[in-house]
Order: structure tokens, then C-alpha cells, then sequence
């Protein structure tokens, strides 16, 4: 099975600051894994690599099957990406929207409406605020447009980095349905959060990072196997990478 991102000893340096420091991991289809640690850990700097944004100091990254540093337009084509500051066009309609991003993709405009009714009607928004200026919105309502602008080119592979912003309780559940049944189809996501009560409930595999570093890559059913809960072994992993 061909994994669906490599990442490779990747390190990032901001003038002085290295963000990220030697970090490696792999994500196969149909996976859902999660980038758990505090802020300041890394972990949005790796997602940022991963799709093609910042470019790594060194090491490699394999994104569905492209090098993300050589070819990082490509990369975006592929992949979906919810930041974790979502930034989306005010004067646009969701629908506008959807239409603006598929011609950046070069897809079909009945496609990209057909499914861009269905992923918001998933996500439970309101019908009426379809062909509404996104200005107006409320955080979760924009929060669901980039969710769905995210799902709206079928891509194998999606990074979510604080994705439940602004989301109330059953929009959550929502979304965790939605991207279940995207991983079921093959699809694979990386889960990034500081949020360890979610993450425990939703994501399969964790990968603990502290400082820039990778602390832990481990199962989540034994993870709590050893520890109890994930919160417990987010604690004892961080403690012991201070000391």
C-alpha cells in the first residue's frame, strides 16, 4: 500500500527559531492520525509543509505522491486544508465561493455546485444562507464553508489544524461523520490540535510533539492502554521531554 504522505526528517527554521526539528512520520490511506501537542509545539508549521506553504529548511515531504517543496501548487491541487484561522472571501457566497476555487481547480461548475450543496447540507447550514455574504457570518458558519471548501475537489488527503472552531456540539458530530466516511473511502487526514478531550474520541493513531520534536508516534487504544487516558499520556510525555 503507497503511503499517502511521507514526511521525512523535516526541520523548519524561522530566522532563529527552528519550529520544527526532525520530524517523521507516514500516513496511509484510509488513516486518521492525529498532531497533538501544546502551542508553539510545531505542529502548524508541519501541517503548513505538508500542503505546500512553507517550504522545509530541510528534509522531504511526499504529498500524494509530489514533492511538496518542488511542486507546491500541485500539492495544493490535491490535497484539502482547513487552516486554523480559516480566511475566506467576504464579499463572496458560499456558492461564489465554491465556484471561485473550482476554477482554480479547473472542475466542472455543476459538479462543484452539486457538491458543495451536498457537503453544507452535511454540516447542517442554514439553507437561507447560501447565497448570503460570507462578511456576515458567524465564526462557526464560516468555519463550515471552509470545511466543505476543503472536501470540495475529493481530494485522498486532508489537513485539518484546529478545525472545530466556532463549531457547536452537533455540527461536531457532523463533521466527525463526514470525514469517518471520507476515511472509509480511502481518504486519509491529518487531525492537528492542542484539544486532547476531542482527539482521544475521534483519531485512531497519535503523534505527540514537544518542542519541535516527535515524542510520540502510537496507536491511541494502547496509548490508553498504557496510560489511561490520552490526557495522561499527553502529561507524562510532555513532563518528561522538559526534563
Amino acid at each position: 500500500m503507497e503511503s499517502l504522505l511521507q514526511v521525512s526528517d523535516l526541520r523548519i527554521r524561522y530566522e532563529t527559531k527552528v519550529a520544527v526539528d526532525g520530524i517523521s512520520f507516514t500516513v496511509n490511506p484510509g488513516e486518521i492520525i492525529g498532531l497533538l501537542g501544546p502551542n508553539g509545539a510545531g505542529k502548524s508549521s508541519t501541517i503548513r509543509a505538508i500542503c505546500g506553504i512553507v517550504p522545509p529548511t530541510s528534509g522531504s515531504i511526499i504529498t500524494c505522491g509530489v514533492n511538496a517543496a518542488e511542486a507546491p501548487f500541485e500539492v495544493k491541487r490535491r490535497v484539502g486544508y482547513v487552516a486554523e484561522d480559516a480566511a475566506l472571501i467576504d464579499v463572496f457566497t458560499p456558492l461564489e465561493y465554491f465556484r471561485f476555487l473550482g476554477d482554480l481547480r479547473e472542475l466542472e461548475a455543476g459538479l462543484v455546485k452539486e457538491r458543495g450543496l451536498a457537503l453544507l447540507a452535511e454540516l447542517r447550514l442554514e439553507e437561507d444562507a447560501l447565497n448570503k455574504r460570507m462578511g456576515g457570518f458567524s465564526k462557526g458558519m464560516k468555519q463550515k464553508v471552509a470545511i466543505a471548501a476543503a472536501l470540495l475537489h475529493d481530494p485522498h488527503l486532508v489537513l485539518l489544524d484546529e478545525p472545530l472552531n466556532g463549531l457547536d456540539v452537533e455540527s461536531t458530530g457532523r463533521f466527525k461523520e463526514l470525514l469517518a466516511t471520507f476515511a472509509k473511502r480511502g481518504g486519509a487526514i491529518v487531525y492537528c490540535s492542542h484539544l486532547v478531550d476531542v482527539m482521544e474520541r475521534f483519531v485512531p493513531r497519535v503523534l505527540i510533539v514537544q518542542q519541535g520534536k516527535l515524542k510520540a508516534d502510537i496507536a491511541m487504544a494502547e496509548l490508553i492502554q498504557q496510560d489511561g487516558s490520552l490526557e495522561a499520556a499527553f502529561t507524562r510525555v510532555t513532563t518528561e521531554a522538559e526534563a
